[in-house]
């Protein structure tokens, strides 16, 4: 079987939708053959069964449609597999959302079309997707409530042709020893503030989704109730790459103003590998979302898959998945964060078993089984 992915993203472009395909595709290309079409930013990694293709310099134009037509030609694929949306799909919809998906269908080429932010999209978006929704011959997504939405807003597609597939944690676990943790999380904590006695990990962009405002201004209020006693671990950049510029500022100068410096650690960029050593070495994960925590969000699953407790918003779908002990859901209120850091404070913080209920090689399975079955058609 040959499958054309064709993904806007791939590492070392930062978009979680691309560090989705790059372990998704290269579990799939040790059993069949996978070639992703994607960016000219991306890198070609010939050390992998999984071939890249990094040609595309824009997502737009007629130019875009001859490209994408020429290499299915060309390589002679049993299906085409389109991610959407990715952070370089710009002025795109279109040609990516309704010319394309309309040519490939009237040429007989079967579609998967995997769709990874729907329900809070804007309504423009959900009228531009209908094209490659009705076109496609099977759509993945990978919330649960996305099925339900897709159906209402579109009343004549085969809901059969609609699966689920949870995604999967993008960084692997962390397989540093119990002392090489320990030496990590004292490394964090020795140039800060003495009276410092917990960490809470944050791992993710800086952007409108996360709710880092509040997380920051509860913070502030603990220091200046003079009760603060908890580090704050920033795994990756404080910089406003994702977030708008005002909201960045914003969230600057509550750090400045309340004298936090020393009771948050940035540990800038770091390697996906990394992501779980600095989990380990923190007390618990606190991760709060605009629209709630969801099965697709990667930064809680880095989390999960270490046994950590994770203090999150809660779900607006999908409860059953984080209705246990480990999950604390709040509402994106200070007070509530304040109140989870102090108990983080007062009581040793219990340890979950490792792991995630959607491991790579199942979800690589679901997919083929899509596959196969498309291909059995022709």
């Amino acid at each position: 079987m040959k499958v054309l992915v064709i993904c806007g993203s791939f590492p070392p472009i930062r978009c979680g939708v691309g560090d989705y395909a790059n372990v998704l595709y290269n579990n799939m290309a040790e059993k069949v053959d996978v070639t992703v079409l994607t960016s000219k930013d991306a890198k070609v990694m010939n050390s992998s069964n999984l071939k890249v293709i990094n040609s595309i310099d824009k997502w737009k134009g007629l130019s875009l449609i001859k490209a994408i037509l020429k290499e299915i030609k060309k390589g002679k694929y049993d299906l085409v597999h389109f991610q959407f949306p990715t952070s370089e799909y710009v002025e795109s919809s279109i040609m990516l959302f309704i010319i394309l998906p309309l040519i490939l269908r009237l040429k007989g080429i079967k579609v998967v079309y995997t769709i990874h932010e729907y329900s809070n999209n804007r309504w423009i978006s959900k009228v531009l997707r209908k094209p490659a929704i009705y076109c496609s011959n099977s759509i993945i997504v990978v919330e649960d409530a996305f099925k339900g939405d897709i159906i209402k807003r579109n009343k004549l597609i085969n809901k059969k042709k609609i699966n689920i597939i949870h995604i999967g944690a993008n960084v692997p676990k962390s397989t540093k020893s119990n002392e090489e943790i320990v030496s990590l999380r004292n490394k964090i904590l020795s140039d800060k503030h003495t009276g410092i006695e917990r960490i809470v990990g944050y791992f993710g962009f800086i952007n409108v989704a996360k709710r880092m405002d509040v997380i920051l201004q509860a913070f502030a209020e603990l220091k200046n109730e003079n009760k603060l006693r908890t580090l704050l671990l920033i795994i990756g950049e404080f910089n406003s790459e994702k977030c708008p510029q005002e909201l960045f500022d914003e969230l600057k100068n509550i750090v400045i103003q309340n004298g936090l410096e020393d009771y948050i650690y940035v540990t800038g960029y770091v390697e996906d590998r990394e992501v779980g050593d600095y989990f380990m070495a923190s007390d618990v994960a606190l991760l709060l979302f605009k629209n709630g925590v969801s099965v697709r969000n990667g930064s809680m699953l880095a989390a999960k898959q270490e046994g950590k407790k994770i203090i999150t918003t809660r779900p607006t779908s999908n409860f059953d998945y984080f209705d246990n002990e480990q999950f604390v859901l709040i509402e994106n209120e200070v007070e509530m964060v304040k109140s989870e850091i102090l108990r983080i404070q007062d009581n040793e913080q219990e340890k979950f078993n490792q792991g995630n209920d959607d491991p790579w090689d199942a979800i690589v399975q679901k997919h083929l089984d899509i596959y196969n079955q498309l291909v059995k058609k022709q």
